[in-house]
């Protein structure tokens, strides 16, 4: 009998452990794919005061003024799934759709182009000296650089 109860000891501590580890590995990986996604700009955009709309509107090149200047967003096409992140979750719009949109409405109406930056340091080197820009970034990529005026926009769990 006391075979049997510490047999069943055994099995208990066993089934324990692998459910402890099953949860810690699953936590680890549902946390890695928790993503924030901020806008980021030099101190000299309030972007606390702009909306959501207001952030779509200035990335489909309408122009948005605060405290009576304009705002000059930036495309961040560092990470191939940030941009889609951003377009889907802020512009509503996929990749295609909104590159055909941007572009018809370039040769419609004559808007400028937004400008497209591929590299990290570069944006927020631009960032930071040219006035009134803004972008988007990963938070954890933000708080790894030293722009300090940025605002969370999206925060979600994205499948891999």
């Amino acid at each position: 009998m006391e075979r049997y109860i510490s047999m069943s000891r055994l099995k208990l501590s066993i089934y324990t452990s692998i459910l402890i580890v099953f949860l810690a590995t699953n936590s680890v990986i549902a946390t890695d794919r928790v993503k924030t996604l901020v806008i980021v700009s030099n101190t000299d955009v309030p972007i606390k005061k702009l909306s959501i709309g207001d952030i779509r509107k200035l990335y489909l090149g309408y122009p948005i003024k605060l405290d009576g200047q304009e705002i000059h967003p930036i495309i961040n096409r560092s990470d191939p799934l940030l941009y889609v992140v951003f377009l889907q979750k802020i512009v509503f719009l996929s990749a295609r759709s909104y590159q055909r949109r941007m572009k018809s409405e370039m040769f419609r109406s004559g808007k400028r182009e937004i400008p497209e930056i591929d590299d990290k340091n570069e944006l927020q080197k631009h960032i930071k000296e040219i006035k009134n820009t803004i972008s988007f970034m990963w938070l954890k990529t933000v708080q790894n650089k030293t722009l300090d005026n940025t605002r969370k926009i999206w925060s979600g769990t994205l499948s891999q």
